[in-house]
């Protein structure tokens, strides 16, 4: 993941994840993170797959069962990601990036209200966390709400000041 997350080497990526995956194939986090590198890549169909696989390794897993909703979504694949996030909150309703993959897949829909208050969850389960907060602004601006997203980027801004906050945030 070094060679994926600071190379950004995504073959050097995937030949590493697939080793490992030769190595343990029962090894879910491998599968999980081979689908990473593959979205990053534009396969989609083999991410999926990829994410699916690692769910069917570890079923009770809320990241594996999330990391297949995301999949589905940047796929295009939005009812399907829709029902993942669905099922994943069902077992798993305290998991913060299911509640954010609901979120923004309603708000790739234009299902503004759903999707402010998934990623309004998503914002409570995380502790408040920057990063949620960033994308519960992205979609108040989305659905005209501007107000509230200018105070929370203000609040982010605030808060760069005082420790590390990433520019993709912005």
């Amino acid at each position: 993941m070094v060679r994926f997350n600071r190379d950004w080497d995504l073959a050097g990526t995937l030949r590493d994840l697939d080793r490992a995956v030769a190595l343990n194939p029962s090894l879910a986090r491998a599968h999980q993170y081979r689908s990473a590198v593959l979205t990053v890549m534009g396969k989609f169909p083999e991410a999926v797959e990829a994410a699916r696989y690692a769910q069917h390794l570890d079923p009770l897993s809320a990241a594996e069962n999330t990391t297949l909703g995301v999949r589905l979504y940047f796929a295009g694949r939005y009812q399907e990601a829709i029902a993942q996030f669905t099922s994943t909150m069902a077992t798993s309703p305290g998991f913060a990036v299911a509640h954010w993959g609901l979120g923004e897949t309603y708000r790739e829909l234009g299902r503004h209200a759903e999707a402010i208050a998934e990623l309004r969850q998503a914002v409570t389960l995380s502790d408040n966390s920057a990063y949620m907060r960033a994308w519960l602004a992205h979609a108040l601006a989305t659905a005209g709400q501007q107000a509230e997203a200018d105070t929370i980027r203000r609040d982010l801004e605030r808060l760069a000041s005082e420790r590390y906050v990433s520019p993709f945030l912005f």
